[in-house]
């Protein structure tokens, strides 16, 4: 066997493997318009309970943990061996982790959409960056952001900034829809009999 091309079963394994617990092709599809701006209001069902937010990109999710952490870094005292300018430079690198994550799976996923005018052939490319190619287009969380939670046997509703959740945690999912102004209005449950 050639190991410098997928063939057959293993391209087959390697696309399976990629793809397993990814979800739907909507949702993907969903999720793939937040990443270019384009976020759509929708409910999802997830380890028993109801989750209605906005989905968003990655970016969402890495600037809030970036903010988080840079309250971290600014309540610590700096190191009695680092000038002030060192201890900034400290911070605002260990404040920007999550985005220069995203910046990074954003640069590769651009090298890969310019090496060719249209989709990837996976199945005719060296294994290694065959290999990168799927990583980069495999999508795990759906990120949502004014994120509601409706859980069972709680009275009231969590609101969060922004929420995370495992592609392979959602067992349904709904749009729900907007008016003109991209307001989305919404009757969960019914308790007057319509």
């Amino acid at each position: 066997m050639n190991q410098t091309e997928f063939y057959g079963p293993e391209w087959d394994w390697a696309n399976t493997a990629i793809n397993t617990g990814n979800g739907d092709g909507f949702l993907l599809d969903l999720i793939e318009l937040a990443e270019d701006g384009i976020g759509a209001v929708i409910g999802v069902m997830a380890n028993a309970m109801i989750v209605v937010g906005t989905v968003a990109p990655p970016e969402a999710v890495a600037e809030e943990l970036d903010f988080q952490r840079r309250r971290l870094a600014e309540a610590s005292e700096s190191p009695s061996d680092a000038s002030p300018e060192e201890w900034s430079e400290t911070v605002d690198a260990f404040s920007s982790v999550n985005k220069r994550k995203v910046e990074a799976l954003r640069d590769g996923q651009e090298k890969f959409e310019a090496a060719e005018a249209g989709p990837w052939d996976y199945s005719s490319r060296p294994q290694g960056p065959a290999r990168e190619a799927l990583e980069l287009n495999a999508r795990y969380n759906l990120t949502l952001s004014s994120a509601q939670i409706f859980a069972p046997g709680q009275v009231g509703i969590m609101r969060l900034k922004v929420l995370r959740i495992a592609l392979s945690q959602v067992t349904g999912w709904w749009p729900i829809p907007t008016d003109e102004k991209g307001l989305a209005t919404f009757r969960l449950f019914s308790t007057d009999g319509e």
